[in-house]
């Protein structure tokens, strides 16, 4: 099995030599992985937290009065399609 150390070096030596297609794969993949890292480590202010804890409560004690989405955005476009 190879070493991380030896993946390293044969990547190395195949992207010395890879054309455009396999480079923008290449970096598809390392942008992706920046994403995924930053979603990680992404944090919500405490002030907003507390905003969405309200209103999950509020969704919760009261689901009667909720929307489903589909629904709310079909209002909102049909109010906004009638001026």
């Amino acid at each position: 099995m190879d070493t991380a150390t030896d993946l390293k070096k044969r990547i190395h030596e195949f992207i010395d030599h890879a054309d455009d297609r396999i480079l923008n794969i290449f970096n598809e993949i390392i942008a992706t992985e920046e994403i995924e890292e930053e979603i990680e480590n992404f944090d919500i202010p405490d002030w907003h937290k507390k905003i969405l804890d309200e209103r999950m409560e509020s969704h919760f004690n009261n689901p009667e009065k909720t929307k489903n989405f589909d629904d709310l955005l079909k209002s909102k476009k049909e109010r906004w399609t009638k001026t």
